[in-house]
């Protein structure tokens, strides 16, 4: 939960579904999760920028509270990158093309 507020914090989004169980709740989550950027951040982490010619994600489920994300790449020029939790449960999906 520090990641997520510290994430939101910094981004400037502090959308209440990701910090205010009561509210993730209502919109029909089981508690609140992480901000799909903040695994786009996680993946981008990844990569060197000073090769990076595109990147690219999509966000296919949320990253809920205590899950334990797995971050995976396979390519060189051209790779493809997944971001799952410690069931192997696709979050994110994504590409990028490096120089």
């Amino acid at each position: 939960m520090k990641q997520i507020n510290t994430f939101a914090l910094a981004s400037g989004d502090p959308n209440p579904v990701h910090l205010e169980p009561a509210i993730a709740c209502r919109a029909g989550h089981a508690d609140v999760f992480a901000q799909g950027m903040l695994g786009m951040g996680m993946l981008g982490a990844l990569l060197s920028a000073a090769s990076l010619r595109r990147f690219g994600v999509r966000f296919l489920s949320p990253i809920a509270l205590g899950d334990q994300p797995r971050l995976y790449q396979t390519g060189t020029r051209l790779r493809e990158l997944v971001l799952t939790n410690e069931k192997g449960n696709i979050r994110i999906r994504g590409y990028a093309e490096l120089n």
